[in-house]
């Protein structure tokens, strides 16, 4: 049961911050799971992709009807994402865990810092 309630916790944050952010909630899903609901790293990753689907497309409904979506530019992310999304997904289920874990950490550090970073770095768009 709590851990029915630690998961509905997680899929409401992930949402909000998800539609906030713009970061989809696999930012947030995947390190609530692993350290809060012990889920394996690869579970993680899966379940968070799972999920995303849904709340993507509700986000991006959401974000459509105040017309605020760059269609071509989606329609172009989409496309050549979906070209790599199975090459990474069946390159993750080969890594072990604690590599997954780096990887996925230092993914983080490497967004946070362009973030960071943006305003001084006149080369990113």
């Amino acid at each position: 049961m709590i851990r029915l309630f630690v998961s509905a916790v997680i899929g409401l944050v992930a949402g909000m911050m998800g539609g906030l952010v713009g970061l989809g909630g696999g930012v947030f899903m995947v390190p609530l799971m692993t350290e809060l609901l012990k889920v394996r790293q690869h579970e993680a990753h899966g379940t968070s992709l799972f999920a995303i689907v849904f709340t993507g497309t509700v986000g991006a409904i959401a974000y459509g009807l105040q017309k605020s979506v760059d269609i071509v530019a989606a329609i172009l992310l989409a496309a050549t994402a979906v070209l790599t999304a199975r090459w990474g997904a069946k390159w993750t289920t080969v890594l072990p865990e604690w590599k997954l874990k780096r990887y996925f950490g230092a993914f983080l550090i490497f967004v946070a810092s362009l973030m960071l970073l943006k305003p001084y770095l006149p080369f990113i768009l």
